[in-house]
């Protein structure tokens, strides 16, 4: 199976479980996903220039600035510096989550592969599917056999209520 290393970059936790959910999601099946995460975007820079990703998200409103600016989200303008950086220094496919729709072209024109809205839990899957060229899961999910142990122990469990 493979492996897809996978960096999410923005400095809240409830969406970044989101967003490595679906793309968990996604890859079953297919592929062992190694996810990284960073909140501030000098460390965002560093790990996503390093080309050791086959992924990299970025949720550009949540982006922290440098450790100096503490608790400070960046301007918008900032994180699109960042974006464009990041994608002069490697060509792994950049994906962008919850950015304002008069605010995507700048992070095209940056070099962001896709950009999306809001998130929605199903178009994300979508492009991650389609930046991934993974199919869908057209055969149902089988049920896991139960465990060796599962119909002695609740063999016990009646005799014990008996």
């Amino acid at each position: 199976m493979n492996t897809l290393n996978l960096l999410v970059g923005g400095a809240e936790r409830g969406l970044n479980n989101l967003i490595e959910a679906a793309i968990l999601d996604v890859c079953y099946d297919q592929a062992a996903v190694e996810c990284s995460r960073v909140g501030r975007a000098d460390e965002f820079l560093r790990h996503a220039s390093y080309g050791a990703f086959q992924l990299v998200v970025i949720t550009p409103e949540c982006l922290m600035g440098a450790p100096r600016r503490r608790g400070a989200y960046l301007e918008f303008d900032e994180v699109v510096d960042v974006v464009r950086a990041v994608k002069q220094h490697t060509s792994t496919p950049l994906v962008a989550v919850g950015v304002l729709e008069d605010k995507e072209w700048m992070l095209l024109e940056a070099g962001a592969d896709h950009v999306l809205g809001k998130f929605e839990v199903e178009s994300f899957k979508a492009t991650i599917r389609e930046v991934l060229k993974v199919s869908v899961r057209t055969e149902p999910v089988k049920a896991p056999a139960r465990a060796f142990g599962h119909d002695f122990f609740r063999g016990l469990l009646g005799l014990k209520s008996a």
